[in-house]
């Protein structure tokens, strides 16, 4: 019983916070997608076992990724954007850095 309530808040939560990156994006108010580069490293590395970090936080504006976990080399780009445009330009991004390699 508490295992369905628990998921329905998790789902719950997660819908708001969708909803409020888009209304915040609407109107240039950006704040929320910095803050979403600090939550979501928890969140996966408590779900997946990960060991993710944000990478702005040892270099500034980080091309192409936004977290990284060198033990599990894995890279992911934390973005409300899920344009092809934008997703292409963001692997050209990591192969022209050679992000890869952090």
């Amino acid at each position: 019983m508490n295992r369905e309530i628990y998921l329905k808040n998790i789902a719950d939560s997660l819908a708001l916070l969708s909803k409020e990156v888009t209304v915040r994006n609407a109107i240039n108010l950006y704040d929320i997608n910095i803050v979403a580069e600090d939550f979501f490293p928890g969140l996966l590395n408590l779900i997946y076992g990960y060991e993710l970090r944000n990478i702005n936080h040892l270099e500034k504006n980080a091309a192409a990724i936004d977290l990284f976990d060198p033990k599990n080399k894995l890279s992911i780009q934390v973005t409300s954007d899920n344009d092809s445009s934008k997703i292409k330009h963001t692997i050209k991004e990591f192969k022209e850095k050679e992000s890869y390699k952090i």
